[in-house]
């Protein structure tokens, strides 16, 4: 058997347009599943956003709750920070920074 030229190049025209379509398939075949992507990571985000509402809400949680219990023990135990207690740690503070010469 013979092969022309012009059967060739109508055999390589044919293969091309076969790639292209085959392609073309791909391509359809892949939009739903770039769709579905895009639906996930927006689905992600959202997760992502609620989580950290909810972890937000759990340190303000944690922070009342150890407010609470500071309020429960006696006022001996509680720390309370007058402006007098202040300046006593600052002026301990002072001392402690100070060279032994200038006290």
């Amino acid at each position: 058997m013979k092969v022309s030229r012009d059967n060739l190049a109508t055999f390589e025209s044919l293969k091309l347009q076969s790639q292209k379509f085959k392609s073309g398939i791909l391509h359809l075949r892949m939009t739903p599943t770039l769709q579905q992507l895009e639906k996930e990571k927006k689905k992600e985000v959202a997760f992502i956003v609620t989580n950290a509402k909810r972890e937000h809400e759990i340190s303000d949680l944690n922070s009342e709750v150890s407010d609470l219990r500071s309020q429960l023990k006696p006022p001996s135990m509680q720390c309370v920070w007058t402006s007098c207690k202040i300046n006593e740690v600052l002026s301990m503070m002072f001392l402690i920074f100070l060279p032994p010469s200038s006290r």
